[in-house]
């Protein structure tokens, strides 16, 4: 039996992008448009920076966070399970590279993963661009009504069988692209900075 959208809950166990720290609260069409191509601005920016360093550094955790190519796995991920599986429907929408959030193996029924994976940083970008311009073309077709409507989302593992507002799912990739690339940013400076300490 599908589980009614609360969205008090999903914010709180997923943030629905609306009342967090960040300039993207869309909820219309064109301001999830306006989001995406900033963002992806955002990141071009922050990419380059990455490939100032050698691929071994973006293997890196600094403080024990995701390194830089496994924060691109992971919102490859969320891009997967929130727009692909949820909203469109998508079955087994995941990619070999997708890296689910830290706790998620203790669900069962789980997709196949390897977290400690080191891809090469093209294959990465390769699998970014694809989920980037993928999502482009459905904001360019998303409408008022779609992102006011509800859909169930059938599953034996995470997320499992629900009804969730397709705007909040929408909302939570464009949140997990803003923080990311904030987080992203912060341990790339501490990389380069060791790498100039090091001389």
């Amino acid at each position: 039996m599908p589980v009614e959208p609360d969205s008090q809950q999903f914010h709180e166990d997923q943030g629905d992008g609306y009342d967090d720290s960040n300039p993207y609260r869309p909820r219309t069409p064109e301001a999830y448009r306006a989001a995406w191509a900033d963002l992806d601005r955002l990141w071009a920016a922050t990419v380059a920076k990455a490939q100032t360093l050698d691929e071994d550094r973006l293997h890196e955790s600094v403080d024990g966070e995701w390194s830089f190519i496994q924060t691109l796995r992971h919102l490859a991920y969320a891009t997967d399970v929130w727009v692909f599986a949820v909203v469109q429907g998508v079955p087994d929408p995941y990619d070999p590279l997708d890296l689910p959030f830290n706790g998620y193996e203790q669900f069962p029924n789980g997709i196949v993963y390897e977290r400690d994976a080191r891809p090469p940083l093209a294959d990465v970008l390769a699998l970014r661009d694809d989920r980037v311009t993928r999502v482009r073309a459905f904001f360019e077709d998303l409408t008022q009504e779609r992102i006011e409507s509800v859909v169930t989302f059938g599953s034996t593992g995470w997320p499992f069988t629900e009804r969730f507002h397709v705007g909040q799912c929408l909302a939570t990739v464009v949140n997990e692209e803003w923080h990311h690339r904030n987080f992203a940013e912060r341990d790339l400076d501490r990389l380069i900075a060791a790498k100039r300490e090091s001389g």
